[in-house]
């Protein structure tokens, strides 16, 4: 696999960049004034007020903007009464569908701020802003515009269709909006005219930096952790293995999810309830997985989510293995879920660390864990990658090549990998595409033939995970 130096920009990339430049202001400008209209998510006279300025603003694009009023949706109120809630629109975007390459795109307009609580906008300083939404996600929505509309203007416009769904209800777990998040995925997944060999991306978005001060970007890792676990939902556990059936409906199909930071919490503790339960019905006969390959890049996972995991495979006796085409089965070379963590990654090993240990402070965990195994409690407080015991793999350079081995002796042996790779691979929390890393990832492809779309991974269970005995 080929790899392209970053700075080998063309002339209309640099013109691309110099346009983008010239945005700021307006759209700084707009992301204000976007960010003054209140859409908590309960509120639905603010969500409804917004949503056509947005509209408006993608209308920019070539392509055909569309306002869909959601249905409205059932909660529990506080005297245990059922109430239908109303919420915003559903803006969804789409263009060229005849295009080669296609790719869907989510985002939300919703914030967690009710009316009268977080509503002023201030600069604390010049030239930082803090509010409602600034970064999460008014200001993305502005950035995803622009960006589009200036590859609009460039020269590879014809090759690339998109769809877009923008939801006013991504803060409480998409209650109005799942299925409509669905059919994107279902409507561009049938698109008429694709080969089996077309890539369809489900992109599914989070915050990103919400500064950049020093110290203070990494306090900041610790408060979305938090709002991660919030987004870990039954609304996104439905929403990500329809995804995955989805994809799975067409025999030739391949699926694989990618998870960076807080999105690899978010897959990791989403999916594996799904991997659980599928094992625990059928294991002993054998499980196709709704995803091919699951890959946790830096996750913001602790280690005692993840020990439950591989505790429970490695119980049962849990191994991968490939179906081919012709009926055959294979022992899999690799794994089914496998994580991948950098030993230079501060954010996990310093911000991450303080704000569990601070936060688990008082909590009562168990005393007992048997000998050479760790703590509860240290688990808990650890990033799961930096766990050494929870370690099955290693990955460094060696003059200039990329070795990847078995930890000698490793307590995990199981389909669920945990590497560590060194800072040549991955330099930091964020170094995730550079061309060392994406040849790690393209070796562990290959090993289950990855690239193979008629070989499917199965796992499967040695022994009836009822009657085997809990771990720690």
């Amino acid at each position: 696999m080929g790899h392209e130096a970053i700075d080998s920009l063309s002339e209309a990339d640099r013109a691309a960049l110099e346009r983008i430049r010239g945005l700021q202001a307006a759209l700084t400008a707009q992301t204000v004034e976007w960010a003054r209209i209140n859409t908590g998510s309960w509120n639905a006279a603010g969500l409804k007020a917004l949503a056509p300025e947005i509209a408006r603003r993608f209308g920019a694009l070539e392509a055909e903007v569309r306002l869909r009023p959601l249905e409205p949706f059932e909660i529990v109120s506080a005297r245990g009464e059922a109430e239908h809630v109303e919420t915003g629109p559903l803006i969804a975007v789409s263009a060229r569908q005849d295009a080669p390459v296609q790719i869907v795109m989510t985002g939300h307009y919703d914030t967690v701020f009710p009316p009268g609580t977080f509503e002023n906008i201030t600069e604390p300083e010049p030239g930082r802003l803090n509010g409602p939404g600034l970064t999460d996600m008014k200001g993305g929505l502005g950035v995803m515009c622009a960006a589009l509309e200036v590859f609009e203007a460039g020269p590879l416009k014809e090759k690339l269709g998109y769809r877009i769904a923008i939801t006013p209800d991504e803060e409480i777990g998409n209650p109005a909006s799942a299925d409509a998040l669905r059919e994107a995925a279902r409507t561009q997944h049938e698109l008429p005219g694709r080969n089996a060999d077309r890539v369809v991306g489900v992109f599914i978005g989070w915050r990103g930096d919400t500064s950049d001060l020093p110290l203070l970007d990494q306090t900041t890792f610790w408060d979305r952790r938090r709002a991660a676990e919030r987004v870990v939902s039954l609304q996104m556990r439905e929403t990500m293995y329809r995804i995955m059936e989805t994809a799975s409906e067409r025999p030739s199909s391949k699926c694989f999810v990618f998870g960076h930071s807080m999105g690899g919490l978010i897959v990791g503790r989403t999916l594996a309830p799904t991997v659980t339960a599928l094992l625990l019905d059928g294991g002993e006969r054998g499980v196709r997985l709704p995803a091919d390959l699951v890959l946790l890049e830096n996750p913001a996972l602790d280690g005692l989510a993840a020990w439950q995991l591989l505790d429970f495979l490695k119980r049962t006796g849990a191994r991968a293995e490939l179906r081919m085409p012709d009926g055959t089965v294979e022992p899999a070379e690799g794994p089914v879920i496998v994580s991948i963590t950098s030993e230079a990654d501060t954010a996990l090993g310093v911000a991450y660390g303080f704000g569990q240990t601070l936060g688990n402070l008082f909590t009562a965990f168990r005393g007992d864990h048997r000998p050479g195994r760790p703590s509860q409690r240290a688990l808990a407080t650890t990033a799961h990658g930096l766990v050494d015991e929870l370690v099955s793999h290693r990955a460094r350079m060696v003059d200039g090549e990329l070795v990847l081995e078995r930890v000698p002796g490793a307590w995990n042996d199981t389909p669920f990998w945990v590497i560590r790779v060194d800072r040549e691979i991955s330099s930091g929390h964020g170094d995730i595409r550079n061309p060392r890393y994406g040849a790690l990832i393209e070796r562990l492809f290959r090993l289950n033939r990855g690239y193979q779309t008629g070989v499917k991974t199965w796992l499967r269970t040695d022994s009836d995970p009822a009657a085997a005995e809990p771990g720690t």
